[in-house]
């Protein structure tokens, strides 16, 4: 075993075997930029570009939503309006009838992860309670994903 990995590892090494592998000769990409606040806004009210469509974008927006939000209790409402916010309904169209406007699961899990960690931080009490408000709905609601829940 040790052979073979010391094989791999030779094969690596040499000059510029291991830079051709990874793409190196290519220039590389710069990360796509922090979204704004008026982008983070757009995005997790359905307003962006391509809709719900575009998860890089989305998981780009929550990751920046911490450091981008001017208080926890904008964050905090931005992640409850995406959490409450239905196909079919106009901007902040909770409780309507239809299926969440974010459908993937694991996007809606990481937006209640998120809206939990800012809602435990805040120092707005009324924030706070509306982040609970929003996680406890989320759990009760059986046509919610296990995961999410």
């Amino acid at each position: 075993l040790e052979l073979l990995a010391g094989s791999s590892i030779q094969g690596l090494r040499a000059p510029g075997r291991a830079a051709a592998m990874c793409g190196a000769d290519d220039p590389p990409e710069l990360p796509p930029k922090a979204p704004a606040w008026d982008e983070i806004k757009a995005l997790l009210a359905g307003l962006g570009p391509s809709g719900s469509d575009d998860i890089c974008a989305l998981y780009r927006a929550i990751f920046s939503l911490r450091q981008s939000a001017p208080s926890q209790a904008a964050a905090i409402g931005m992640l409850v309006q995406a959490l409450r916010l239905r196909q079919g309904a106009d901007v902040g169209g909770a409780g309507r009838p239809g299926h969440a406007f974010f459908r993937s699961v694991l996007f809606r899990h990481e937006c209640c992860y998120l809206l939990g960690q800012i809602g435990a931080d805040c120092d707005d009490l009324v924030a706070r309670e509306e982040a609970y408000a929003c996680l406890y709905e989320v759990l009760c609601d059986d046509a919610e994903d296990e995961v999410t829940r």
